[in-house]
């Protein structure tokens, strides 16, 4: 395309460069999440006053579409790994190992999951905890391990659609031994209730 020619041989991005055009255009074609979803939409766009007119093409799958987007998940063997990744800050250990615990305390062995209307405080304040520390580190620390930023993004995503938890959510907590080989996997996710089953489907 024409982005990555023009950026050649300078310091430009060619997805921000793509991004600054974005204003100047009549026309924007592009994918659902870039208007919908909350963690991705174009805020140079829709965050200005400006009237728009969407389109949308198969609109029939915007609904699954929309229910995955305002929907978060943190499965314990994503955290725990981390815990084998190098980093010298110990509020970050610290804020790791406390998250870890407190996604094993929902574990219950009479119970393959467990349903609830509330989303676990615990949890979330883990989460925002282990972010602050994580946000801090990765601003001093410029040669951390990629897989800390990819930590950092994955629960700021989990915190971001917490923000919209209501009355039309649920959250349910599961764990099965098939997908963590020393014990269980826990999920605390949540979803929008309508069309949505509370059970979690996993591939692998």
């Amino acid at each position: 395309t024409i982005f990555p020619s023009l950026s050649t041989g300078t310091n430009v991005c060619p997805f921000e460069l793509s991004l600054d055009t974005l204003l100047y255009c009549d026309v924007i074609i592009c994918d659902y999440n870039y208007a919908f979803d909350p963690k991705v939409y174009l805020k140079r766009c829709f965050d200005e006053k400006h009237r728009y007119t969407l389109l949308v093409d198969e609109c029939h799958n915007l609904v699954d579409r929309s229910l995955s987007m305002y929907s978060g998940e943190l499965q314990l063997s994503q955290i725990e790994v981390m815990k084998h990744v190098s980093c010298s800050d110990k509020l970050v250990v610290k804020g790791l190992n406390t998250l870890c615990d407190r996604l094993q305390d929902l574990y219950d062995p009479e119970n393959e999951y467990v349903y609830d209307e509330e989303n676990d405080t615990n949890i979330l304040n883990a989460c925002h905890s282990l972010h602050n520390y994580l946000q801090v580190y990765l601003k001093n620390h410029e040669d951390a391990d990629p897989k800390w930023n990819d930590l950092y993004f994955l629960i700021g995503d989990y915190i971001r659609i917490s923000d919209y938890y209501d009355e039309h959510y649920y959250c349910i907590y599961f764990w099965h031994s098939h997908y963590f080989g020393s014990g269980f996997v826990a999920f605390a996710s949540f979803a929008r209730r309508e069309g949505r089953s509370p059970y979690p489907t996993f591939h692998g």
